[in-house]
């Protein structure tokens, strides 16, 4: 039972109170200055807590390190306050560190789904996914401490980091080590334990990538930022995308609920191939408005001395990795390198380059989360196959179809690419009640052909059917019944031919009905919330993306052992299912391409037989390195 207790534990105040600390897991917190420079000292047993200057408690700090056996505990520990210490030779070791935010993460994905104007985040320019996994957030659901971090204006007196500096590190180091034991139950009863040294693994990798950074041509950047302004000004819109009430208005239908660039950008996304022309005309005028500052912008100090902005004087950006996703995606902020692909993706890409003496080599997985669908759904397909490709023939698409005309640019591979995930992902799905599917109206559409019905499919007693309205706007600009039924009919064909597809559909929203959760062979688990809809969706979407983040994350901690070992090739950036590094020119191409495709193209023994293929290519810049290919031997 949870209770109130308004008096926080005593925090000692004395560096020979250090001494007094017992026992085998001791929190640590650090806070520093605007240079990375600490100057607190946080430490607990879970009993005794203590917080004093750096300088006065560090030597009895590293008598303690060098005690064996000790459990060393804290909230995002690896990705921060670890580094910090290596940078002034003091080193925790790693396989003796327990992240309570990485513990968190992993048995309340769910919190990842949360929105940017809901979530408590401490790092403000954190807008989702890790907002809710911050400290006093933590603390609020693991433990009886209540909500200290945020000062309380004339009322307070502490601790926070105004009134009370001491007392509020001691209890931020105090925290983790109580909120511990029930964080690692819930993980064995959630059966997600066995993904966590792993995870502290790559926490760490990421953070060594982003202290590294990512080489930038910086008077191509400014030549660029003065082009996206003046392009901004040709934009033209039927609205004034200034006014949030027009923009509101324009776009009811789609429910977007006001005009800021994150809220736009976040239906853009969600609404992918069937975003409308004038919201993704929206997206760009907002972000043309910013020039390149929303990747590229220069560092400088705010009011208070902290640094602000990611371009440093060196020409370097270093955008931070960190994987609190419901989908166990890898998530980029500061700057976010993952809707560059997307938004002005050539001309930003050829903003990344190689610093003197390497060259950049890349490969991404192949039509990866397709693949993924139809492994799971019992399908073999040919290595050297471009999966949209074959699908397009498969299904019978042509060149001379309205679909491939509208779809895919006249391009079979794109308009199979636009059907086969929008077939993946459940797109049209509507959960009808058997007194739904009795009205005139549906039974008119399942007559016409615009409604298409699964009697023995059901979610929580409702009946599965879907309706080809969004295929039919993004086909023939309308949903009516006629295009509707055109639109399934097209669908149907994919069908046919992968009639697998359909049971593993089937089978994933069984099991998330019956579990109330989202369990793939991977071991992760994502309470499933939502409506009935969203809950099947998101079911089907997380099946299809997570074999390839856990891959993603395998192959980025094999490449990191392998730079440690031999200092030739670097990994810099993971976008999507890309992973970017930097090698030294002394390496052929050839050799970077087989140690790329060794370290990525992975078979994991929770999906035996599944190997995702990888094509590498290297250059110069990010954008030139997508084009020459890497010639390998031998394959």
């Amino acid at each position: 039972m949870y209770t109130f207790t308004p008096d926080l534990p005593p925090v000692l105040r004395s560096p020979e109170d250090i001494d007094s600390l017992i026992g085998k897991t001791i929190g640590n917190d650090l806070e520093w200055n605007q240079h990375e420079e600490p100057t607190v000292l946080g430490l607990s047993d879970g009993v005794r807590t203590v917080s004093v200057p750096f300088a006065d408690g560090v030597e009895r700090f590293k008598a303690l390190i060098a005690e064996p056996g000790v459990t060393w505990v804290g909230h995002n520990i690896v990705a921060a306050d670890l580094l910090v210490l290596e940078r002034m030779g003091i080193r925790l070791p790693l396989d003796r560190i327990e992240d309570t935010i990485i513990w968190m993460w992993l048995v309340s994905m769910h919190l990842a789904k949360a929105s940017g104007k809901t979530a408590l985040e401490e790092d403000h320019d954190e807008k989702r996914g890790r907002g809710f996994f911050n400290l006093g957030t933590m603390l609020s659901i693991y433990t009886d401490i209540w909500h200290y971090k945020d000062c309380r204006g004339s009322l307070c007196t502490g601790p926070c980091p105004e009134h009370d500096k001491y007392g509020y590190n001691g209890i931020d180091s105090l925290g983790p080590v109580i909120a511990l034991p029930a964080l690692r139950r819930q993980a064995q009863l959630r059966r997600v334990d066995h993904l966590y040294p792993m995870h502290r693994e790559l926490a760490y990798v990421l953070a060594q990538m982003q202290a590294f950074g990512i080489r930038v041509d910086v008077p191509y950047v400014d030549a660029l930022d003065k082009q996206f302004r003046e392009e901004q000004a040709r934009i033209s819109l039927p609205f004034n995308p200034k006014s949030s009430k027009e923009v509101v208005s324009y776009f009811k239908d789609l429910g977007l609920e006001d005009n800021q660039e994150a809220t736009v950008r976040e239906l853009v996304e969600d609404l992918a191939d069937g975003c409308p022309k004038e919201l993704a005309d929206l997206l760009e005028f907002k972000e043309l408005g910013k020039g390149t500052d929303s990747w590229f912008k220069r560092q400088y100090r705010d009011k208070d001395g902290w640094l602000r902005g990611y371009l440093d004087p060196d020409g370097y950006v270093h955008p931070r990795l960190n994987p609190f996703t419901s989908s166990a995606r890898l998530a980029c902020s500061s700057p976010n390198f993952q809707n560059v692909i997307k938004r002005r993706g050539e001309q930003l890409r050829k903003a990344v380059i190689a610093p003197e003496g390497w060259y950049l080599a890349r490969a991404d997985y192949s039509n990866a989360e397709n693949r993924v669908v139809l492994h799971f759904s019992g399908y073999d397909i040919p290595r050297g196959v471009d999966l949209h490709t074959w699908v397009g023939e498969m299904a019978g698409l042509t060149v001379d179809m309205e679909l491939v005309k509208r779809t895919g640019g006249g391009k079979i591979r794109q308009a199979a690419k636009s059907i086969q995930h929008a077939n993946n992902i459940l797109e049209g799905l509507q959960l009808k009640t058997p007194e739904d599917l009795r009205r005139p109206k549906i039974l008119s559409e399942i007559k016409a052909g615009a409604r298409l019905v699964y009697p023995n499919w059901k979610f929580r007693n409702k009946i599965v059917t879907f309706t080809g309205a969004n295929l039919a706007r993004r086909t023939y600009g309308d949903a009516s019944w006629e295009h509707r039924r055109e639109a399934l009919q097209i669908s149907a064909r994919y069908f046919e031919r992968f009639p697998g597809v359909r049971t593993f559909q089937q089978r994933v929203s069984r099991q998330c009905e019956i579990e109330g959760a989202v369990r793939t062979p991977l071991g992760y688990c994502l309470i499933s919330l939502g409506d009935d809809e969203e809950r099947m969706k998101i079911a089907q979407g997380v099946w299809q993306q997570q074999p390839i983040a856990h891959l993603t994350k395998l192959a980025l901690l094999r490449m990191w052992r392998r730079w440690e070992r031999g200092g030739l090739m670097r990994p810099i950036l993971q976008v999507h299912d890309e992973i970017l590094c930097y090698v030294r020119n002394e390496v052929p191409p050839e050799q970077a391409g087989r140690w790329l495709v060794e370290d990525m193209e992975i078979e994991m023994p929770e999906i035996p037989g599944m190997v995702i293929p990888v094509d590498p290519t290297w250059g110069p810049t990010w954008a030139e390195s997508d084009q020459r290919e890497i010639a390998l031997t031998g394959r």
